[in-house]
């Protein structure tokens, strides 16, 4: 049997059929089965759960679609007015992003290039020359690389030190180079404990040097070998000796007054 309806005031049944309390006079409220309770509660769940997908769904493609085209754009538009590095960051952080790859690549080839220019410009050949190669057919690259290899200095002193002194007397060294290969031959005051040159002597392939007056002293010298040229810091760059090595070190000699030592390379002294 179902329980009768009670007034929500008074707590007593009501009257079947009549829209007020005959005991209270308050007014009967239409109730609403437990089942429909129910059913509203779910469809209120379902929206939540409904609007949490749809905000998921729309960041994860925010994230993985929009954004990166943006940043993609934005890449494309750098690289056109030429801000190259802020262009190269944002291609390599689109990572396989449609071809932000080879998009970056691009970006790193006019980096380089301007700062191998730069070098060339602050006389840097060597390292300006090894960029330039690398960039191979890149803009005038293969050029500039052969732009970097500068005239060889002519044979004798082509570098002074800081004690470098040019006397009138008989005393000094004399240089033979019989092998197929440029030589520069630095010498060293050896009454220093720590190396300090005298100058610096380039001996052509096939030539000698006759004469180069050197004040009286005990010296030794070091050897550089090559033949293209990058200038007097770095010699003969990376198809010679290893820059800022030398290829051997000589025994230390002594040029008293009037002396005049004779050193002469021949092939057989270096396995050519």
């Amino acid at each position: 049997m179902a329980t009768p309806e009670k007034c929500d005031i008074c707590h007593n049944p009501f009257v079947p059929g009549r829209r007020f309390c005959v005991n209270c006079g308050a007014a009967r409220l239409k109730s609403t089965p437990t089942w429909e309770k129910e059913i509203s509660k779910t469809g209120v769940i379902l929206s939540i759960v409904g609007a949490l997908a749809a905000y998921v769904i729309m960041l994860i493609i925010t994230i993985t679609v929009i954004m990166p085209a943006v940043r993609y754009v934005n890449a494309k538009i750098l690289l056109g007015i030429g801000s190259y590095s802020e262009a190269y960051e944002l291609f390599t952080s689109l990572g396989v992003y449609m071809d932000a790859e080879d998009q970056a690549n691009e970006c790193k080839k006019y980096i380089d290039y301007d700062e191998a220019v730069f070098l060339y410009n602050s006389e840097e050949y060597l390292k300006a020359y090894t960029i330039f190669k690398s960039l191979d057919s890149f803009k005038d690259s293969a050029e500039m690389t052969e732009k970097c290899i500068q005239p060889s200095p002519d044979a004798g002193v082509y570098w002074k030190g800081p004690r470098y002194a040019e006397s009138n007397n008989d005393t000094g060294l004399r240089f033979e180079n019989h092998r197929d290969v440029n030589m520069v031959a630095a010498i060293v005051i050896s009454q220093r404990v720590d190396i300090e040159f005298w100058g610096a002597v380039y001996i052509p392939a096939h030539s000698q040097i006759d004469f180069i007056s050197v004040s009286p002293g005990s010296y030794y010298f070091v050897t550089w070998e090559g033949y293209e040229w990058f200038g007097a810091r770095d010699r003969f760059g990376p198809h010679g000796s290893a820059p800022g090595m030398w290829v051997s070190q000589h025994a230390p000699f002594v040029l008293n007054n009037g002396d005049v030592t004779t050193f002469t390379f021949t092939p057989e002294d270096y396995n050519d």
